[in-house]
């Protein structure tokens, strides 16, 4: 029989002895008080016994903390300079993304507004003023050209970059007409007038803005 097994029969068999126990007299108070001292003795016998293991286990269980960390670190480090290298590189790519599409609408805004000249310079050419001028103040139609954008690897969380768009254009300038927001969010478009004030000449009247003849 093993020493554990020895000392659970004999935790067992003390207390099924203890619950037997009656202490009604001096005599059987000091035999409670002796009895006691053998629950000393078998709880320091099972200390001398399961510490020895209970120690080894812990002192195994910090060894193994400790070695799992060791090797997790050079792991989570190299994970970081990733994550920072793809971060960094997708930041820069939404930079030229954005860099590259106000490109595209300049040029593709700039085709818009030479075409709608071009238009208006051959209604005037043919003696057509007022369509010219109906043409200059007609909505421009602009091709819009997308440019592609990096695909984000799948579960990759980055700050958002936030930027604007103007989806109302007419909302926008009602709200900075009306001061719920400011005129810095508003630019006169000098391609546009330009072209009107070429098409037009001395006969261009458009409030807030006057023709000048070099």
């Amino acid at each position: 029989m093993s020493d554990t097994t020895d000392l659970e029969v004999k935790a067992k068999d003390y207390g099924l002895q203890a619950m037997a126990l009656v202490v009604d007299s001096q005599v059987t108070y000091d035999s409670a008080a002796l009895f006691l001292d053998g629950a000393k003795a078998i709880m320091k016998a099972m200390d001398e016994s399961y510490d020895p293991v209970i120690k080894a286990a812990h002192d195994s269980h910090k060894a193994a903390l400790k070695a799992k960390a060791d090797q997790y670190r050079p792991v989570e480090e190299a994970s970081k300079a990733i994550t920072g290298k793809m971060k960094a590189w997708w930041r820069g790519e939404q930079a030229r993304v954005a860099e590259a599409q106000r490109k595209a609408d300049e040029i593709a805004l700039r085709k818009a507004e030479d075409e709608a000249l071009a238009n208006a310079e051959m209604l005037e050419a043919a003696g057509m003023g007022e369509a010219a001028m109906e043409a200059v103040e007609a909505p421009m139609v602009i091709e819009r050209v997308t440019v592609a954008a990096p695909v984000k690897a799948a579960g990759a969380r980055y700050a958002l970059l936030y930027s604007a768009e103007v989806v109302d254009l007419m909302a926008l300038v009602k709200a900075v007409a009306a001061g719920t927001q400011p005129m810095a969010y508003l630019e006169a478009n000098l391609p546009a007038l330009n072209a009107a004030a070429r098409a037009q000449k001395e006969a261009m009247r458009i409030d807030g803005v006057k023709v000048i003849a070099r």
